[in-house]
């Protein structure tokens, strides 16, 4: 591939990213007006267990952290600058004292927390 080819397939990726986030939020049913640059989401799009944190920013977009110190990032990213968006309708179910499963119309996401950050799975 030459330099010229891999510049172009870097470009297409960072475009098809930008249209992506801005296609997750576009098409959120519940999205009205303006959005603020609030990195902060609303508490009750949260779902913490152990030492991983998930923020349901829509129903098909979920922020996914894990920490070992327990201690979580609200700075903004490039992705996503506004994080204090309407809570889109989940569920939450324990699985067992260390699992989870996370639920919307769109996605069904489940986590087991384990000892070590290396040792996750989704």
């Amino acid at each position: 591939m030459t330099r010229h080819q891999n510049l172009a397939m870097k470009m297409r990726h960072a475009l098809v990213a930008l249209l992506f986030a801005a296609g997750a939020f576009g098409a959120h049913p519940n999205f009205k007006g303006t959005p603020t640059n609030n990195p902060v989401a609303d508490p009750s799009a949260v779902v913490v267990l152990g030492h991983a944190r998930f923020t349901l920013l829509t129903s098909r977009l979920v922020r996914l952290e894990y920490s070992a110190s327990g201690t979580f990032d609200d700075r903004p990213t490039l992705q996503v600058v506004n994080r204090n968006l309407p809570v889109p309708e989940y569920s939450v179910k324990n699985l067992s004292a260390n699992s989870i499963q996370i639920a919307t119309a769109e996605l069904q996401l489940t986590y087991t927390d384990t000892p070590g950050p290396d040792n996750k799975t989704c």
